[in-house]
């Protein structure tokens, strides 16, 4: 007879029950909700159905042999509930890794020395990077002497990752995981770092897992890089361009600001919150700007390789036609909160903490 293993309970919804014969597992029940919070966090993909860890223990989902696509990140993004919202879009950054790593401008420098006051990116700090990816922001504070360990559920992306360290010659040590199931030990880091990628996590249990692994008074820094869509720029008229390949596409027409964030901090027991954000313009040429829009969520991670191609044939004949420059001004801003310390969330917290 099947043995019911586990159900995982969540703010009050049981997202799936795991079924074992004789120690293997069988089969699961479980809610849309939950297939999309597995297809973030799997390991491997069997074949009928997904396998990954969920605070610390293996388990599979699989529903009538269909198969779940290896290394799909579901997005809860939604700006009108404090971006809790349902999955609105999925992307599959292993089929962007080497453009993602070749194109995609890191952070610029100075968001290091604007953490600085807030103590963070300090030599010897021990720093978690989520979302890593290609570790664009991971070697940085690699550079400035962190200890960083990376976490991704994209293995593409991070054995891209360990190419680029390689060549900078800088060490960082990479970990299959999510940010809602960080495969590390309680209370081992000074600071975590989320840089353009929390609007991929469900965040009370992003925000949960992180309080996890700080120190008692440790500092969680949240931030983004995003271009700027001006009246008439190119940035405008190659998102209008993605649009038409792609009309599910969420994340066109940014400002760069991202308030909705604190709030989840400080309901996730994070104080101190302090925010800051500056402009700078990034340099491209024609062909790099391809490459970088090719990384993007909208194009190369969520459209056929058919689509992709016709898309960028099209993306190289706007710009010849409209700007016609050897070098690109792409306007982007720099967004960051920083919560250092939590404080006691009362009656919600206890019952956050209940569910653990």
């Amino acid at each position: 007879m099947a043995r019911k293993i586990r159900t995982i309970c969540l703010l009050g919804k049981c997202f799936i029950c795991v079924f074992f014969i004789e120690g293997a597992i069988v089969g699961a029940t479980a809610n849309r909700d939950a297939v999309l919070t597995f297809a973030r966090m799997q390991h491997t993909q069997p074949k009928a159905g997904i396998c990954g860890r969920l605070r610390g223990q293996h388990v599979c989902w699989q529903a009538n042999g269909v198969n779940i696509a290896k290394h799909i990140h579901a997005v809860y993004f939604n700006q009108a509930s404090q971006g809790r919202g349902k999955m609105a879009f999925a992307a599959d950054f292993s089929r962007t890794a080497q453009d993602y790593g070749s194109f995609r401008a890191g952070f610029p420098p100075e968001l290091l020395v604007r953490l600085q006051p807030f103590n963070v990116g300090i030599s010897g700090q021990r720093l978690l990077d989520i979302g890593t990816g290609t570790g664009s922001l991971a070697r940085q504070f690699a550079k400035a002497g962190c200890i960083v360990t990376g976490i991704d559920v994209v293995d593409a992306m991070m054995a891209e990752a360990k190419r680029l360290d390689h060549d900078a010659g800088i060490e960082v040590d990479y970990k299959t995981g999510a940010a809602e199931d960080i495969p590390l030990t309680d209370k081992s880091m000074d600071v975590v770092v989320a840089g353009q990628c929390w609007h991929w996590f469900d965040p009370v249990m992003a925000t949960r897992e992180i309080r996890r692994v700080l120190l008692p008074g440790g500092t969680i820094v949240i931030c983004h890089f995003d271009w700027l869509p001006l009246p008439g720029n190119v940035v405008a008229a190659t998102e209008k361009l993605i649009l038409q390949y792609n009309p599910a596409w969420p994340m066109a027409g940014g400002a760069g600001f991202y308030p909705r964030w604190l709030q989840g901090l400080a309901q996730g027991g994070f104080g101190n919150l302090e925010t800051f954000s500056f402009d700078v313009n990034v340099p491209y040429s024609p062909d790099q700007w391809r490459g970088r829009i090719r990384a993007s969520a909208g194009v190369a991670a969520s459209l056929s390789d058919e689509r992709v191609a016709a898309f960028d044939a099209e993306h190289g004949q706007l710009l010849a036609t409209y700007f016609p420059d050897d070098v690109l001004s792409i306007p982007h801003r720099v967004w960051a909160v920083v919560g250092r310390g939590w404080f006691d969330t009362g009656a919600a917290g206890r019952e956050v903490q209940k569910v653990r």
